[in-house]
């Protein structure tokens, strides 16, 4: 018995009774399930002509636009901030400097009108022989005289303001120089005599002094020319000022001195016309005369 086992155990290829008891499963057939078949198609619904129109109008509008392609969005560019108060500073340099030459194309063409002797209305203008000198006393047509013979010595000239009447023959030797003589009726306002002062003291070739007798209150004289006014406010004063003093055309003799100390200090008074008392506070003897073998010294007077 243990022979023929162990000759059926050998490997002749053929299966024990054992294996032969237990048959091999066979897979169960798959199943076909009904939820797996597809589901009949529906029919789609008709489409009306208005929707089909629209449908392909939609489809060329699709066509027409581009599709777009994916692409990074660009940077962000912040713009700086303008630098308001740069300009600001700038329109108002521009806005100062228009205004700046504005004022003074205004004040140039101001200026050139006061120089111009042809705008002061009222203005008398007589031509007179100069250089003519004499120590004699001189019978002027004019009163006050603004050319003709003259003395020697010039009165001084030099923002002098007189308190007393000066006389005549050395006045109008000053106003050979390019002086203006300001001459005012003693009756005058203290006040129109403090503004005329105002304009004569310090002022080179101008000078002031009360005369009697005068046709107006005030009355201003250069060689060759002459101008009365009611008031010391007048604008001809500022005129004549500008346009005569110095004036080439009126000074016959450009570049003379004006300045004469001496007389200055002991002005010579003109001759009394026989009143008792004098045209203003004298700052001589109002009696004294002058020397006329001494008219050359300013300083020099006879006694009374």
């Amino acid at each position: 018995m243990a022979k023929g086992s162990s000759r059926q155990g050998s490997g002749t290829g053929k299966t024990s009774s054992a294996d032969k008891s237990v048959p091999a499963s066979k897979p169960a057939p798959a199943t076909k399930s009904p939820a797996s078949k597809p589901a009949a198609a529906s029919k789609p619904a008709p489409v009306s002509k208005s929707t089909s129109k629209s449908v392909s109008v939609s489809k060329s509008a699709s066509k027409a636009v581009p599709k777009s392609r994916s692409r990074k969005p660009p940077p962000v560019v912040l713009a700086k901030p303008k630098p308001w108060g740069w300009i600001a500073a700038a329109v108002a340099v521009v806005v100062f400097a228009v205004a700046a030459i504005g004022y003074a194309v205004i004040q140039a063409n101001e200026q050139a009108a006061l120089a111009d002797p042809d705008n002061i209305q009222g203005l008398q203008t007589q031509s007179f022989t100069s250089q003519q000198h004499s120590d004699q006393e001189i019978d002027y047509a004019e009163s006050p005289p603004f050319g003709g013979e003259h003395d020697l010595a010039w009165a001084d000239c030099m923002g002098t303001v007189y308190p007393i009447q000066i006389r005549n023959e050395n006045a109008v030797h000053s106003l050979e120089h390019g002086a203006v003589w300001i001459t005012y009726d003693p009756e005058l306002p203290p006040d129109q005599v403090d503004t005329l002062a105002g304009l004569v003291q310090g002022a080179p070739f101008t000078m002031m002094s009360p005369y009697p007798g005068l046709t107006s209150p005030i009355s201003l004289q250069v060689w060759g020319n002459q101008l009365f006014v009611d008031s010391a406010d007048d604008p001809r004063i500022e005129q004549f000022l500008t346009a005569l003093r110095q004036n080439p055309s009126n000074t016959p003799e450009p570049g003379a001195i004006c300045d004469n100390p001496a007389f200055a200090q002991n002005p010579i008074p003109e001759e009394s016309d026989g009143s008792s008392e004098p045209s203003a506070p004298p700052a001589t003897d109002p009696a004294a005369t002058t020397d006329p073998a001494a008219t050359t010294d300013p300083a020099a007077t006879t006694a009374p």
